[in-house]
């Protein structure tokens, strides 16, 4: 049963006053398993509820959402459904990691992230505050021949800012039934989008294709504990400050390997569990130089050591999608956009600002 959460903190105790439903975890998982498997670590608060509402208008749709830690795949199955469109989401509070094939990030407070449906990932939500909209691909004139990587920003950048300003109306207008005018947000998206596939200049196209190789070297040798900064400067020749400006987003690429790290460590312990003497033997495939510096790594990310991650776990996991269409709109939204564009074939007109 669904009840209406009335009084949330504002934003800055750190939470939304948002008028939310709370969800039991089984229910919370069936909802959520047209986007992705969830495997719940620990729920928002026991006995365990979620908080979640959607919303659509003007063709597109979009969530408010608050919860507790869990791991999520996103496969083949789950992109049929929601390969039709752009995610872009905003984090208040908390954070999540998410793994592509060739690209992964950890997606903090105060960042955008504009990511493909399309694509299969895995990732995790810690205790995670957050609003995210739905563009449909025909909007941004986008096919599913042209597959975009992951973008992060920065929301008090300029682009944020209209992005986020954008996000807000979208939700104020959906809350009282308006009606909302989605071709600022449109075009804002399509422009990176545009910049992302089309750098500006050769320079910029370089800084993009050697992060990515950098990206792809650094998932790879994971497992090398004497993977650093050092190294990296030295193979691909370029100087620490040079290397640092380019892993700025993620904090330095110190922090980036190490945050690779942990996550690829915590799915490890999640895929197969933790038996007798497994916690250290994963530590050390991972690169940690010790059990201790791996339960310090996880009690900064996850506010508990690893064993204690999985000591309690909640085994719940979707098996259905029969759902109730009336209490889940963008169910019905996603059936109309299902279907994704095989004949684009000038995607260059496609970005062309109206």
């Amino acid at each position: 049963m669904l009840k209406t959460l009335q009084s949330i903190p504002s934003i800055h105790d750190p939470e939304p006053s948002w008028q939310l439903d709370t969800l039991a975890m089984e229910d919370w998982v069936e909802r959520c398993s047209l986007f992705a498997d969830i495997h719940v670590l620990h729920p928002r608060k026991l006995p365990g509820v979620n908080f979640l509402r959607d919303f659509v208008a003007d063709d597109i749709a979009g969530t408010r959402m608050m919860t507790g830690c869990e791991l999520l795949s996103h496969t083949k199955r789950h992109a049929e459904n929601t390969g039709g469109a752009i995610l872009v989401h905003r984090i208040h509070a908390g954070f999540l990691a998410k793994k592509f094939s060739d690209a992964a990030y950890v997606h903090r407070t105060g960042f955008i992230s504009i990511t493909d449906e399309l694509s299969e990932y895995r990732g995790s939500y810690h205790r995670m505050v957050s609003e995210s909209v739905w563009v449909p691909r025909e909007r941004l004139g986008l096919s599913d021949l042209y597959p975009i990587d992951p973008i992060l920003l920065d929301s008090d950048s300029p682009r944020g800012r209209l992005i986020a300003g954008e996000m807000d109306l979208f939700f104020k207008q959906a809350l009282i039934g308006g009606s909302y005018d989605s071709a600022n947000l449109e075009i804002a998206v399509r422009s990176l989008l545009h910049e992302d596939m089309y750098p500006a200049s050769d320079r910029e196209e370089w800084w993009q294709a050697r992060k990515k190789l950098i990206r792809k070297y650094v998932e790879t040798h994971l497992e090398n504990p004497k993977l650093g900064p050092l190294q990296i400067c030295d193979l691909f020749n370029m100087s620490r400050a040079t290397l640092y400006r380019m892993f700025e987003d993620d904090g330095g690429v110190r922090r980036y390997i190490q945050d690779r790290r942990l996550y690829s460590a915590i799915w490890d312990l999640a895929s197969e569990g933790i038996r007798r003497g497994r916690l250290s033997r994963v530590a050390e495939k991972w690169g940690f130089s010790s059990d201790a510096n791996f339960n310090r790594a996880a009690k900064a990310v996850f506010g508990m050591p690893p064993g204690a991650l999985f000591r309690d776990r909640w085994q719940i996991r979707a098996n259905r999608a029969d759902y109730d269409e009336a209490d889940y709109p963008l169910f019905e939204w996603f059936k109309d956009h299902r279907g994704v564009k095989h004949s684009d074939k000038s995607i260059n007109a496609s970005f062309l600002v109206r």
